[in-house]
């Protein structure tokens, strides 16, 4: 019977009964709502429901009573006794009001001169539970709202981001895409101050911009390039090749500039002239030829590089003259301690074992240095001594 159409039509016939009951209860016309029950009178379930709508709407009066009277908490305590009477247009009438108070005291709070006027408004719904929580909350965001508003005025731009990312509701506030749309302006006039290579100016815009959240990084490595850029002129021009060379190594754009590609001309020339005597396995040639490098950090591994290839022709040339197999194990094993155990001694080692297939060495359990590790103190003038 339940998956009828009759069934459902008077299904839908009771809905619409009880809704009409209700309103009839709210206009005090019991007798209209009897009139209306008439038709379910007989049944059981029925009657226990009408039984209950009545018997809440005893004290329905009441409820219209301490709102005309402007006894809000008192109405609202009544209302969570009944919940029924949420469903009447009083009730919505009374919820309605108070959203738009609610709104008004938001506009009044963030307002230091409003604040008096915010708490009047609210006044009529203290001791409403459901309603405490959010004036407290709109009290709590009055006064982060207004911190917020000191700090931007104190230019305490950073105090101003901690408080945004605290409370992410004051993205919803003007100051803060005022914040968002000045941090534009800062880095927009930066690029412009370093286009024209004023970079006075331009340092202390960045170190502005610094203090907000999403230019921090940008700002920072900005700074950290110009001042670079500052270093690098400065050690051109003081003939300071140690650190021309350090500063030239972290930076593309300095390798760009006319200082930077005359340096890295100067090293490249230097570096053919040093794998000229690589070849030969002459690292005195080497040392020459690179001795102003010795002291430049960035150029280490480069360096590393270089003496290893000298060294490793020294061990070919060391097994093509039959010297003795210790002297060559000896070479092995300073090689491995300077450089690592790397793919080219491995492939001489094989060679080696060729030529001396007696020797028990074991490559795996050398003392293995590394290419980063390499300092120009470790350079000898040969691998096998």
């Amino acid at each position: 019977m339940e998956y009828t159409k009759v069934y459902q039509k008077v299904v839908i016939l009771w809905d619409i009964t009880v809704e009409k009951i209700r309103e009839a209860l709210e206009l005090n016309d019991n007798k209209r709502a009897e009139e209306l029950f008439k038709s379910f009178q007989n049944i059981p379930e029925k009657n226990a429901i009408m039984q209950k709508i009545t018997q809440e709407f005893l004290e329905y009066n009441k409820f219209s009573t301490l709102i005309s009277q402007g006894k809000i908490p008192l109405a609202y305590a009544l209302a969570n006794a009944h919940p029924i009477y949420k469903e009447s247009k009083l009730y919505k009438a009374l919820e309605s009001n108070w959203k738009k108070n609610f709104i008004l005291a938001q506009k009044y709070y963030i307002d230091p001169k409003g604040m008096d006027k915010a708490k009047e408004i609210l006044a009529p719904y203290r001791g409403i539970s459901e309603k405490t929580k959010l004036i407290q909350e709109l009290f709590i965001e009055g006064d982060v709202y207004r911190r917020l508003k000191v700090s931007i005025g104190q230019r305490d731009f950073r105090g101003s981001f901690e408080l945004i990312k605290l409370h992410p509701f004051l993205k919803e506030f003007p100051e803060y895409t005022a914040l968002i749309n000045y941090a534009d302006t800062l880095y927009i006039k930066s690029q412009k101050l370093l286009e024209e290579n004023d970079t006075h100016s331009a340092i202390k815009i960045l170190r502005v911009l610094m203090d907000f959240t999403d230019f921090e990084e940008i700002a920072k490595g900005l700074i950290e390039e110009v001042e670079a850029k500052h270093r690098f002129f400065n050690a051109v021009r003081d003939e300071d090749i140690i650190s021309a060379y350090n500063i030239l190594a972290t930076s593309e754009e300095l390798q760009s500039s006319e200082e930077g590609m005359l340096l890295q001309k100067q090293w490249n020339d230097d570096i053919a002239k040093a794998n000229a005597y690589a070849v030969e396995g002459n690292t005195l040639g080497i040392k020459n030829v690179l001795s102003s490098y010795m002291n430049i950090s960035s150029k280490f591994m480069s360096l590393a590089t270089v003496f290893g290839w000298a060294y490793m022709i020294q061990l070919e040339q060391a097994v093509k003259q039959k010297r003795e197999q210790q002297t060559i194990e000896n070479g092995i094993k300073n090689y491995i301690l300077s450089f690592g155990l790397q793919d080219q001694i491995e492939s001489f080692y094989n060679i080696f074992k060729k030529y001396y297939p007696q020797s028990k060495m074991a490559l795996k359990v050398q003392t293995k240095g590394s290419l980063k590790m390499w300092r120009p103190s470790m350079i000898v003038e040969s691998i096998l001594d």
